[in-house]
């Protein structure tokens, strides 16, 4: 969404703001397009998790792939000791490896982003690579800008 305000004294000089823009996310349930392994979970009251839910994974090799259109996407994720790591293909093509390990959790982090220079039709996948000692890996949402 793109915001902008208009400001008029009483003289009737007007303003306008620059524009603004926020990106609403996507929940981890919402366009799928192909899963493997990782498991849906309920909606859970005064959780930690985008609108109470996660999909996650405990194995090596499961996989959730999303559909979208925009120009850009950031995938939303937990970072903690007992994290692995996952690896991120956009439209089939391998980006990245990103490292969900923090001695610390933190909940809704921001793991991955990619963007174009026109909106188009986009699929990500993530792959849990099953890290030793860090088995599990989840997915809170997405964020898509248009």
């Amino acid at each position: 969404y793109y915001f902008r305000v208009k400001i008029m004294d009483y003289a009737g000089n007007v303003r306008f703001s620059r524009v603004k823009k926020t990106i609403v996310p996507f929940d981890n349930n919402s366009q799928i397009s192909r899963i493997r392994g990782f498991t849906r979970s309920t909606k859970k009251k005064n959780s930690r998790f985008y609108l109470g839910t996660t999909s996650y994974s405990s194995r090596a090799g499961q996989s959730i792939a999303y559909r979208f259109t925009g120009r850009n996407v950031t995938l939303i994720s937990t970072k903690a000791r007992n994290r692995s790591n996952a690896k991120i293909y956009i439209d089939g093509k391998y980006r990245k490896t990103v490292n969900g390990y923090s001695a610390k959790a933190k909940p809704r982090r921001e793991v991955f982003r990619a963007s174009w220079r026109k909106r188009g039709r986009h699929t990500i996948k993530i792959v849990n690579m099953g890290t030793k000692g860090r088995r599990y890996y989840d997915v809170y949402g997405r964020a898509v800008g248009q």
